[in-house]
């Protein structure tokens, strides 16, 4: 069980060598006749929002609706099929834009970052 400590909080690379999140909570199947197996990982603001204090829940869907994500974050589930290789980070065979990883970085990026002069050079 050591793999579900290890694999918490690692970065995800995708398979263009971006960084697209980091593996927040880790889905695994417990079947009665044989040992426990990794199915998923998820990543993703809606991953941890649901752990917060009510209120602080609430601030930060509010935040992402001013960010122009208007429906709840959900998190995005990695299949364990789409983990290339797990070294130093969690490295994937899929690019991340193409399964909605990373939704809350890119809304920063674009409504905030992206008025802060210089920020795209």
């Amino acid at each position: 069980m050591d793999i579900l400590y290890d694999l918490l909080d690692e970065t995800l690379i995708d398979r263009n060598g971006e960084r697209c999140g980091r593996v927040d909570d880790i889905v695994v199947e417990d079947v009665f006749d044989r040992p426990p197996r990794v199915t998923a990982l998820l990543s993703g603001g809606g991953t941890k929002a649901g752990l917060l204090w009510k209120p602080l829940e609430r601030v930060s869907r509010w935040l992402q609706a001013r960010l122009g994500v208007h429906r709840p974050v959900r998190p995005a589930t990695i299949p364990w099929e789409w983990v290339e290789r797990i070294d130093d980070d969690v490295f994937l065979n899929v690019v991340a834009g193409e399964v909605d990883l990373n939704e809350i970085n890119r809304a920063v990026a674009q409504h905030l970052l992206g008025h802060i002069p210089g920020a795209n050079t």
